[in-house]
């Protein structure tokens, strides 16, 4: 059955990006997601369609960015309330697109999917000495009091270090 699905998935895929049938709809997340558009336009789409009774993602990708994979997830939760949703992971689904999956009621994959885990990387460059030998300063204007937070031309304070997990 799998199978199945996803032949379906594919074909939707490769002709048309998104694909209505009968009653449900396929979004394809495939690739790295550096963007929630088109994805978001297409969950809401779906979700306020009165003859779309369901949703299949289709996921084939390593992730990305942390903010799209997000706001993807937070469509598909918001479109879970009112349908269901059913991903169905493709070669890889890894980290952002398997937080993305992990909002469907239920997750469809094959034994050789190469399945990630869900977590954030956060590197934290510190050019102050390269900028002080430089002869390069910086002067930050701020409205909070953290806006620079991981900013390269300082080193993270003690506070900053204990809000970081891990």
């Amino acid at each position: 059955m799998c199978w199945a699905v996803l032949t379906v998935v594919l074909t939707a895929w490769f002709c048309f990006g998104a694909l209505r049938y009968t009653n449900q709809i396929v979004v394809p997340v495939v690739g790295p997601v550096y963007s929630f558009e088109p994805y978001s336009s297409m969950l809401t789409v779906a979700r306020k369609d009165p003859y779309v009774r369901g949703v299949i993602l289709y996921l084939n990708t390593p992730g990305g960015l942390a903010y799209p994979c997000m706001e993807i997830a937070e469509h598909v939760k918001a479109l879970r309330e009112v349908k269901p949703v059913y991903a169905v992971m493709g070669g890889e689904c890894a980290s952002g697109g398997y937080y993305i999956a992990s909002f469907a009621d239920k997750i469809y994959t094959h034994r050789n999917t190469v399945t990630g885990a869900i977590g954030v990387l956060a590197v934290w460059m510190d050019y102050s000495e390269y900028y002080e030998k430089q002869g390069i300063k910086v002067w930050v204007w701020s409205t909070g009091k953290e806006k620079d937070f991981g900013a390269p031309w300082r080193p993270p304070t003690e506070e900053e270090k204990a809000k970081i997990p891990g």
